[in-house]
């Protein structure tokens, strides 16, 4: 295990999710809006899985192909856990404090990590209809980075 790969799934997972944002936000994002017939915008939900499905399956090719298939499966399995507490922390602290305001806003920005990666909970939600499941699931999304690492180093 090389110390210098315990913050790589978390690095990339900040990274995917930044470049998701904007892409979602500022690009592909208007073709989800959608005007109903007394004037009113709302969003799509099979058109916004449709993105986020695209962004996903994006980040795994760029990020399995490329980035992750120079370090071991162990290597990508303990980094991506360290990406995991950090999703689960900040879903139990939002969930037992309830925040608003600023706060609410924090914890918006602090849980951006997890951006890249949003399809699942959005399956799950879609699937199961529970918020709190669907994002507590989707939160060990960065383990399924480690099926594209090499079983040992060479």
């Amino acid at each position: 295990m090389r110390k210098n790969t315990l913050f790589t799934v978390p690095l990339f997972c900040v990274a995917a999710s930044l470049l998701t944002f904007f892409v979602v936000a500022f690009g592909v994002g208007r073709f989800a809006v959608v005007t109903g017939p007394d004037g009113s915008v709302s969003s799509d939900e099979g058109r916004v899985l449709l993105i986020y499905g695209c962004v996903f399956a994006a980040g795994l090719i760029i990020g399995g192909a490329y980035l992750f298939s120079r370090l071991t499966r162990k290597e990508i399995c303990v980094s991506a856990t360290v990406m995991v507490v950090y999703q689960l922390v900040i879903i139990l602290l939002n969930t037992v404090l309830a925040p608003n305001g600023r706060l609410a806003m924090t914890f918006y920005y602090l849980s951006m990590a997890g951006e890249w990666c949003s399809f699942v909970p959005l399956v799950l939600y879609r699937l199961t209809g529970s918020l709190i499941l669907s994002d507590v699931l989707g939160a060990f999304t960065p383990y399924v980075l480690v099926l594209f690492g090499k079983k040992r180093l060479e």
